[in-house]
């Protein structure tokens, strides 16, 4: 399926864990992600072109002071193995990074991951990059640990809601709930993966329809039905045809 340039990559905001949003407007960590296509087939090397965009892009956010960065590869053509594609996913996005910090010192690598995907789409060889700061937000969140974030996916606003279920005395993932969809995205489909700090896949719930505004799944949607809340670092968002 073709994909489109969509993409969330947000820190978790579940039940039980220390979240980046809070209910009421204060001091706290502000983030902007942007999606970079362009990466040759089965190459790391950040392209000439993607270089200019980007540093265009940091330059226009010269306040953060934090980058992450998370990879993508394109369709399996040449059947390679899973240690491979997140190997080559990974490396794009540790390139990316060290490029942004290159261009600008103050902005300190955070975190680098990267995911395979199957898109034969070359747009589907991208790089999310994500930038961090301190400062005044007021993110309207509802005090159960969720938020909302501005992302661009369908040029608009989404806003993910994680809820925990406990399960022999421990908190394990039971629901995202995702509102403020954009009319664009209606009649596509999302893919919501589910990470660790390291950037590795830890759960995917893949070609759901976006028929909507809003969009809920439940744990037994995903390819892992027992998922501690602790363990999941990000998730990662993908919009597509």
């Amino acid at each position: 399926m073709r994909r489109i340039a969509a993409m969330i990559v947000a820190l978790v905001l579940a039940l039980g864990l220390t979240s980046i949003w809070h209910s009421s407007a204060s001091a706290d960590t502000v983030s902007i992600s942007k999606t970079f296509s362009g990466f040759e087939f089965e190459k790391t090397a950040v392209t000439p072109a993607m270089k200019a965009a980007i540093q265009t892009w940091v330059a226009l956010n010269a306040d953060f002071t934090q980058v992450s960065c998370f990879g993508f590869t394109g369709y399996n053509v040449f059947n390679r193995s899973k240690t491979f594609l997140n190997k080559l996913a990974v490396t794009r996005a540790k390139n990316t990074c060290a490029f942004v910090n290159r261009i600008s010192p103050k902005t300190k690598v955070k975190s680098t991951g990267g995911i395979p995907s199957t898109s034969k789409n070359p747009s589907s060889r991208r790089v999310t990059i994500t930038l961090t700061r301190t400062g005044i937000i007021d993110p309207g969140g509802t005090g159960d640990g969720s938020g909302t974030g501005v992302i661009g996916t369908c040029d608009s606003n989404i806003t993910v809601k994680l809820k925990s279920r406990l399960l022999r005395g421990d908190l394990y993932f039971s629901q995202i709930n995702m509102s403020d969809i954009s009319n664009n995205c209606k009649s596509k489909y999302m893919d919501i993966y589910f990470t660790d700090a390291n950037g590795a896949e830890l759960a995917r719930a893949l070609n759901k329809a976006v028929t909507g505004a809003t969009l809920s799944l439940l744990w037994s949607d995903f390819s892992t039905l027992e998922l501690l809340s602790t363990t999941v670092a990000k998730v990662v968002i993908s919009i597509h045809d």
